[in-house]
């Protein structure tokens, strides 16, 4: 072994430990930045997904059809009012709740662009939900893929 390191050239037994501390410095740069980076795009995932459940149990909410004595109205006319404004309270928390997971839908944006679809109306619709969710649990996985479209392919299309 004497003789091997004797015969090695300096410069290489100079390079290779300042080969091998360069390269340890690169990798504890990058290595903790992307680790950073694909938590904060689970969030946005897990944020999108916790809306969007939000959004589903709101849609079917309090409605019409509560039984008098769970409201213990005394007449039939105070049941009808108060069934109304549960309704009422119920659409808002709905329209509420849909306007959030849009707008988490929204931030998710760059990494997937094709999920437009489900942000650019008024609400969510009833049949999205389970596909939407199911979509992004997918994408969880590997939050810093582009999914879809490319961004400037969803701006071009008529």
């Amino acid at each position: 072994m004497v003789f091997a390191i004797a015969e090695t050239p300096a410069w290489l037994l100079l390079a290779i430990p300042t080969l091998t501390a360069l390269l340890g410095f690169v990798v504890g740069q990058l290595v903790p930045e992307f680790l950073k980076r694909r938590a904060a795009g689970r969030e946005r995932y897990d944020a999108a997904i916790a809306a969007v459940s939000r959004a589903h149990a709101a849609r079917f909410g309090v409605g019409l059809g509560i039984p008098r004595e769970w409201l213990k109205s005394p007449d039939a006319a105070t049941h009808a009012a108060t069934e109304s404004e549960l309704s009422k309270a119920a659409m808002e928390r709905f329209l509420v709740a849909s306007g959030e997971a849009r707008s988490a839908l929204a931030a998710l944006y760059p990494w997937s662009p094709d999920l437009h679809v489900y942000w650019d109306g008024t609400f969510l619709r009833e049949d999205d939900f389970d596909k939407l969710i199911g979509i992004l649990y997918k994408r969880r996985r590997s939050p810093l893929k582009r999914y879809g479209d490319s961004p400037k392919a969803v701006e071009s299309k008529p």
